[in-house]
């Protein structure tokens, strides 16, 4: 968890990364719940060794310890929903605008010239050269400024 902190406070960062940065948390929090109801702490190295240096059994404080973990992955999905089909589809050209069919995987609702201009950036060859060279949103900057 103190890596995901320290992620979301760095800089040069986005709003598609830190949805994806929390997105894989949650996975994360669901998979190690199912290692230690399997009896599995190794995830967990500062625990995982407290256990096998204190002779603790597992067994006995795995109900804690995958209630906790359930907790707090409900305070997550609280704070951070998942996004809906839509939002992803929306928010997925623009970490790559230039993948096949851009427009045509986006929601009927974005506006019709917005599909346009998403047409004209990914059939853009010198943008897409571009798009590979620099971070996301340099990229987008330079194309607000156009």
């Amino acid at each position: 968890m103190n890596n995901v902190n320290k992620t979301m406070h760095s800089g040069n960062t986005n709003f598609i990364a830190q949805s994806e940065r929390i997105e894989v948390f949650k996975r994360k929090l669901q998979l190690w719940k199912v290692h230690i109801c399997g009896g599995t702490a190794d995830m967990f190295g500062l625990l995982h060794s407290f256990i096998r240096e204190q002779n603790i059994d597992l067994d006995v404080i795995k109900r804690q310890l995958a209630a906790h973990l359930s907790g707090l992955l409900n305070k997550f999905n609280a704070y951070f929903p998942e996004l809906t089909t839509e939002q992803a589809a929306t928010h997925m050209w623009t970490t790559n605008p230039f993948s096949e069919n851009t427009e045509a995987k986006l929601p009927s609702s974005v506006p019709s010239k917005l599909l346009e201009e998403v047409t004209d950036i990914s059939s853009d060859s010198s943008l897409r050269t571009r798009f590979k060279e620099m971070p996301l949103e340099t990229f987008w900057c330079e194309r607000s400024d156009e």
